[in-house]
């Protein structure tokens, strides 16, 4: 069970969202050197009791436990940068543009330089081998910006305005509040164990907004929003995970007006930037509570036991090998595919070695 939740922020950075705590032991300054419970890394580390599991934390740990360990915070949070530069600008552009020159910047089209005989020119294409681009690209990294060529920038606007220019988006947003970060902790009936949780929602809906007040919704992109390929897109993602993790940890905030619906606002980042709007259903919904909640009772027990399951542990792993047999709508394909010969008989002999 969830309990001590609270909202530590509205409008909450990103950035500072996805930071784990200072070490409890070093405190993560100077003494962090030589700290073996963070590591040296000044800050929580995975497989430690104080660390903040996320949705998309879960849904990595429910694949692959000892996987999900080994990854280090560093590497995990650069290969998400590198795979949501786009979603991310988008969230900024759409929902709190009064940050977006703190937060992304568009490279020059060209950079100064010194005239010589040979090419008198005092300006050269932006080139980001040349010395003064990569100073201004480390200025720009070291102030936690995304950069990005300008005709990507155009293309993110005109996405963003797609959005807005979606008079039943538009309604969602009106009055909501953004980036709201809501925190707990994991009551662990089991183990005892008490871990912290936290989640981020892109938009809570203004409470008196109609049906749309009793919803949380979160912003999402992807190649194709249409309605047939969306279920595959949340199970792959995880994203009705997040919708009932959201749901669960805001109406356990002590005072908010209680949300029981969660929605998908979707912009194609594909010229035109189609959008598309889905409500996540409540079975939809009660399948991933009891998912996420099983998987946190999981964690919990690693927690406690120090055993983190590789992938060999399913109903048809033996002795530590996972044996591997086709789905029967995969053997019905491969056998509808064969050529129709009426006296073809397979050879049995030739079919099964044993």
């Amino acid at each position: 069970m969830i309990t001590n939740a609270e909202i530590a922020a509205m409008g909450a950075d990103v950035r500072e969202y996805l930071l784990q705590p200072a070490c409890p032991e070093c405190g993560g300054g100077e003494n962090r050197t030589g700290c073996k419970r963070c590591r040296g890394t000044g800050r929580v580390v995975r497989g430690d009791p104080a660390y903040e599991q996320t949705r998309s934390g879960l849904v990595q740990f429910g694949a692959c436990p000892v996987k999900w360990l080994a990854t280090e915070e560093s590497a995990a949070a650069e290969l998400g940068t590198k795979a949501q530069d786009w979603g991310t600008a988008l969230d900024c552009l759409t929902l709190d543009e009064s940050r977006v020159e703190d937060r992304l910047a568009v490279y020059p089209e060209t950079y100064p330089c010194e005239p010589t005989k040979a090419d008198p020119r005092t300006e050269k294409p932006w080139n980001n081998n040349a010395t003064f681009c990569k100073a201004w690209n480390q200025q720009a990294e070291e102030a936690g910006k995304l950069c990005f060529k300008v005709e990507v920038f155009n293309a993110l606007r005109l996405a963003a305005q797609r959005l807005r220019d979606d008079a039943r988006i538009a309604a969602v947003l009106e009055g909501a509040q953004y980036q709201v970060w809501v925190r707990g902790q994991w009551q662990d009936q089991a183990t005892g164990l008490i871990v912290p949780i936290k989640t981020l929602i892109d938009i809570v809906p203004a409470a008196g907004n109609g049906w749309m007040g009793e919803s949380l919704a979160d912003l999402k992109t992807a190649r194709n929003a249409s309605p047939w390929a969306w279920e595959g897109i949340c199970f792959d993602g995880g994203y009705h995970v997040q919708g009932s993790l959201a749901l669960a940890l805001y109406n356990a905030v002590p005072g908010v007006q209680k949300r029981h619906l969660f929605l998908h606002v979707i912009s194609e980042n594909e010229p035109p930037y189609q959008t598309g709007r889905r409500v996540l259903g409540a079975e939809l919904l009660n399948m991933a509570g009891v998912w996420w909640q099983s998987q946190m009772a999981r964690y919990c027990q690693c927690l406690k036991t120090g055993h983190w399951p590789d992938y060999e542990t399913g109903p048809d792993s033996h002795d530590g090998w996972t044996v591997i047999n086709p789905k029967p709508w995969r053997e019905q394909a491969v056998m509808e595919s064969l050529p129709a010969v009426a006296e073809a008989r397979p050879d049995a002999d030739l079919c099964n070695p044993n």
